[in-house]
């Protein structure tokens, strides 16, 4: 927890200091031709890499929960962009079956995928549970990732060289991970917020399979 505080990194300062330091050159990128899925690319750090990626030509796939979030944000990245080529996909993360549908129906339309973000999260101030029995902060934070990426591995392998970004948060920094938290996840807000996020890091933390719909 101490740590999460005296390092400034994951800070919009520790950015700046960070930034000072980029390459140009490296962020002049050509993404024609590229197709980049953006879990939770509707606000915040996805929102940002969305547009960024539009910017740059590639052909940028969002996926939220909120219908109506996702299209103004689709409508603001087209507008600040000229790129068209930029897509919505509603789905609750938080629902294994939703999630299981999407993949399906993703890779049954042919279309291809070099990169996929997995960015979207949740934060609940209380304890709650989805439909399917499962903490939502984990459902999301986790299982959403791991939905995600089982579902689309196909397609990415079909369209290598391609690649997979886990996006975490730096509240992961709040807490140690404790295998029990997973089975029965800590009933502290930031602790049950940083476990959810330390998990999504550990690949073999995933479980082998997800719940049927």
């Amino acid at each position: 927890m101490l740590f999460y505080f005296l390092d400034p990194s994951h800070t919009a300062l520790g950015f700046k200091a960070h930034a000072a330091c980029f390459n140009k050159k490296d962020l002049e990128v050509d993404l024609k031709g590229r197709s980049i899925l953006v879990a939770g690319g509707n606000a915040g750090i996805g929102r940002s890499a969305a547009q960024s990626l539009a910017e740059r030509g590639a052909t940028v796939h969002i996926v939220c929960r909120s219908r109506e979030k996702g299209e103004q944000a689709v409508a603001d990245i087209k507008t600040a962009t000229g790129n068209d080529d930029v897509y919505l996909h509603v789905v609750d993360l938080g629902s294994m079956g939703q999630v299981q549908a999407f993949t399906k129906t993703f890779a049954a339309s042919g279309k291809p995928l070099h990169v996929l973000v997995n960015n979207a999260a949740t934060m609940q101030s209380t304890r709650t549970v989805t439909p399917e029995g499962i903490e939502t902060a984990q459902a999301t934070n986790l299982l959403g990732f791991y939905g995600l990426t089982r579902g689309l591995l196909p397609v990415l392998k079909q369209n290598a060289p391609a690649r997979i970004v886990n996006v975490v948060s730096a509240g992961m920094l709040a807490s140690q991970f404790k295998v029990r938290n997973r089975v029965q996840p800590h009933p502290r807000l930031f602790r049950r917020h940083a476990c959810g996020h330390i998990s999504s890091l550990l690949p073999s933390s995933f479980p082998p399979s997800l719940p049927s719909s």
